[in-house]
């Protein structure tokens, strides 16, 4: 670029500026450069320490969780404003030649309907979906209780379906019965097309989750 380069150039400029005292110090090239990496530094920063916090909280319940017990929303899924309700998920799959096989259709379309289905490995993994049933924040202050349902079971493999063409990964899961009293049932469930339920168990995130009612609900009691 003639004489300077690109980079050289910019600062020549800063130090003239400098130098007659026309650019603060502030808004030189090389201190804008400087912010830009102090912030995305910070970012990073912060994205790390809320994934170890999440991690945090889901070893809390668990390695203790067994089946039967009661689960409830932790601390902060009841009193922080990110979480104005708790999701739940079912696990769906892919329909397969045996759900074919079982509808009520002529044979010739079972046979075209088969010819068409993706048998690999990838594709057939069941993922996770929202669900109707959601937990809402307000409702378990108006009801004194956080009492989310008994667990059924554990699942640490399934993945969430992804919104697009990302690859899933996998989360941390309690099945459970549902505490009716406090959920509501009346929210729209997109089911994905040529998928089905992969077994009647509802399912929540591991992170929501804490083995006791939280202390601003038991001192209500």
């Amino acid at each position: 670029m003639g004489l300077f380069s690109r980079q050289k150039l910019w600062d020549t400029l800063d130090d003239v500026g400098h130098y007659t005292g026309s650019i603060p110090w502030y808004s030189t090239w090389r201190s804008r450069r400087f912010a830009a990496a102090a912030a995305f530094i910070s970012l990073i920063a912060i994205i790390a320490v809320l994934a170890n916090i999440k991690d945090q909280e889901l070893h809390a319940t668990w390695d203790k969780v067994e089946k039967g017990n009661k689960l409830f929303a932790d601390s902060a899924s009841v009193s922080d404003s990110v979480y104005a309700q708790i999701e739940t998920y079912r696990r769906v799959r892919p329909i397969n030649k045996d759900d074919i096989s079982r509808m009520p259709i002529l044979k010739w379309k079972k046979l075209k309907l088969i010819s068409r289905l993706d048998t690999s490995k990838e594709h057939n993994r069941p993922v996770m979906i929202s669900s109707n049933v959601v937990f809402l924040q307000d409702d378990m202050f108006k009801k004194g209780t956080a009492y989310l349902g008994s667990c059924v079971k554990r699942d640490s493999i399934t993945a969430e379906k992804p919104e697009n063409d990302s690859l899933p990964s996998s989360e941390k899961w309690y099945a459970i019965k549902p505490n009716y009293k406090l959920c509501r049932t009346n929210y729209q469930m997109n089911m994905p097309a040529g998928y089905v339920f992969a077994d009647s168990f509802y399912y929540i995130e591991a992170y929501h989750v804490s083995l006791a009612e939280p202390l601003l609900f038991k001192h209500k009691k």
